[in-house]
């Protein structure tokens, strides 16, 4: 039931043999591993001239070797499960009932907001914008592949997410699949897109006209748009020699393979077209949230980054990743510094109202009652600190 394979290549055989409700004695899930990356480990790296010595079990002479260097090799499981292009994480739905008790399940848990990803039956969501509205939650996601954002605003959305789920309705035609990697490839077609087309006027002031938000996850298109193999990448030049090792070489690798001259012109025409729109949306007053899609505190850094490359002030950015979005998330006992309040701030020797830069030098944090100085944090992981330990009296 398992075998060795890169994932795309399962998900072709499940197109060609998509049946597995057949009359069968044993049904086994498809599986199939992988290996994704081979890399050397320089934090756990020996000296290369020392040998390591074993007496012979045949006579009485030393057999030698130099200390072996260490590597770390990463495999990936894959699972089929539901169909090939379900949500890696989250919960499944095979049938619309399946997907209206998920919603159920969600509100009765607390929680205030669902998300719809792009292999979510399109024709499911008007009704799961109704329960999810019905008991109090909010609706983000994705666009359905054979949809266009459009009709999701019509369906209700809250929240639209990410930058190419809305523009590459702008590009594809109504057959393609958004659910493979054309998701992102199909981003190339951006460079030609006109902004004041009807089409991206409409969908523009939809959202304006409905109030619905945006996260844009900008930086993990800039990442993917403009990194290069060998090149470090932009969105992590500021403090990427603070890093260990292993992660500066990560910071050279491309997220993408990128063929030839031509299409290296495209992609990075492409990602000057997001930062386009995103310009155009801030000027429209759509609200902006900012997000990543690559996790850490450091990229939410480079994407506030964007944000001010878009149209903000970095006083506008400051009060956008802190007091907008405890409004936006409905944290009334946060995102301002008054008594009151909960005490969560962080210090820098710098002034972000001025350069934004400044956040990525954390010298304090003060978080539940309690003051951490990552300074005394970052050694524990191979960070090289960025501050001295504030004198505080």
């Amino acid at each position: 039931p398992i075998s060795y394979g890169p994932r795309q290549k399962y998900i072709i055989r499940g197109d060609v043999d998509p049946n597995a409700d057949r009359q069968i004695q044993v049904q086994l899930p498809r599986m199939s591993f992988e290996m994704t990356n081979f890399r050397y480990d320089a934090e756990r790296r020996m000296n290369p001239m020392k040998k390591l010595y074993a007496a012979s079990s045949h006579n009485y002479n030393l057999k030698s070797v130099f200390n072996p260097q260490p590597f770390n090799i990463d495999f990936e499981l894959n699972i089929a499960v539901k169909n090939a292009y379900s949500a890696a994480t989250g919960e499944l739905a095979s049938t619309k009932d399946d997907a209206l008790a998920l919603i159920r399940d969600y509100a009765d848990k607390g929680y205030w907001q669902i998300k719809i990803y792009n292999s979510m039956n399109g024709e499911w969501v008007p009704d799961m914008v109704k329960e999810a509205h019905d008991l109090g939650l909010r609706v983000a996601g994705h666009v359905p592949a054979f949809y266009r954002a459009d009709q999701m605003i019509e369906a209700g959305y809250d929240e639209l997410t990410h930058i190419n789920q809305i523009m590459l309705g702008w590009v594809l035609s109504p057959e393609e699949d958004t659910r493979t990697l054309f998701r992102i490839t199909g981003m190339k077609r951006f460079a030609d897109l006109d902004l004041d087309s009807e089409k991206v006027r409409h969908t523009l002031n939809l959202m304006v006209e409905n109030n619905i938000a945006h996260d844009p996850t900008a930086v993990i298109h800039e990442y993917a748009m403009t990194g290069r193999n060998g090149v470090t990448n932009n969105a992590v030049i500021d403090y990427i020699e603070h890093m260990p090792i292993s992660v500066q070489r990560q910071a050279k690798s491309a997220m993408l393979n990128v063929a030839d001259e031509t299409e290296d012109k495209a992609y990075r025409a492409a990602f000057e077209k997001i930062m386009a729109t995103l310009s155009l949306m801030h000027e429209k007053g759509i609200f902006l949230v900012p997000g990543t899609d690559m996790g850490g505190a450091f990229y939410l850094h480079r994407e506030l980054e964007l944000f001010e490359q878009i149209g903000m002030s970095p006083a506008e950015v400051l009060k956008r990743g802190s007091f907008d979005m405890a409004q936006y998330l409905g944290h009334q006992d946060r995102g301002a510094i008054e008594v009151g309040k909960t005490a969560d701030f962080f210090l820098t020797p710098g002034d972000p109202t001025q350069e934004l830069k400044a956040i990525k030098t954390v010298a304090m944090v003060v978080t539940q009652g309690k003051f951490f100085y990552p300074t005394e944090v970052y050694p524990e992981f191979g960070i090289l600190p960025f501050t001295e330990i504030p004198n505080i009296t």
